[in-house]
């Protein structure tokens, strides 16, 4: 239950900052690192840890808090 009172209190906190996105710049891009780990049944049958890489790249609308 008090995960629905958790809910609309972050949904404030996020239009209350969003005009703080609103100025941001037009392109916006990341590049993560991840690191996967088998657990339970699953590392039975796999023994080893997994790297990879993640990245986006979004377009933001002028004067608006949607991007692509």
């Amino acid at each position: 239950m008090r995960q629905f009172r958790v809910f609309p209190v972050a949904l404030v906190v996020i239009l209350i900052f969003s005009g703080t996105a609103l100025a941001s710049d037009r392109f916006q891009a990341s590049l993560n690192f991840l690191m996967g780990y088998p657990q339970n049944e699953f590392r039975r049958n796999v023994d080893r840890t997994f790297y990879g890489l993640s990245g986006e790249f979004f377009y933001c609308f002028p004067r608006s808090p949607v991007a692509i």
